[in-house]
């Protein structure tokens, strides 16, 4: 949804649930049109790269020092 790419993730409920399908250009209008949305959305995203960013950072950190 964010960068024309084919998306690699995937999900699985773990309990009933109640699912909302957007399309891609759904997504775009609804993060265009509300300015709010759109910063939530993209304050979301980042927290969760650079989480995953510090997580990759310390696996390399824990490597190269068993490599020494």
């Amino acid at each position: 949804m964010i960068d024309d790419r084919p998306s690699s993730a995937s999900a699985e409920a773990v309990a009933p649930a109640k699912l909302c399908f957007l399309s891609k250009a759904e997504f775009r209008r609804l993060v265009e049109r509300h300015d709010r949305v759109g910063r939530i959305v993209y304050a979301n995203l980042l927290h969760y790269l650079v989480s995953r960013l510090r997580g990759k950072d310390k696996e390399l950190d824990i490597f190269l020092l068993a490599e020494k």
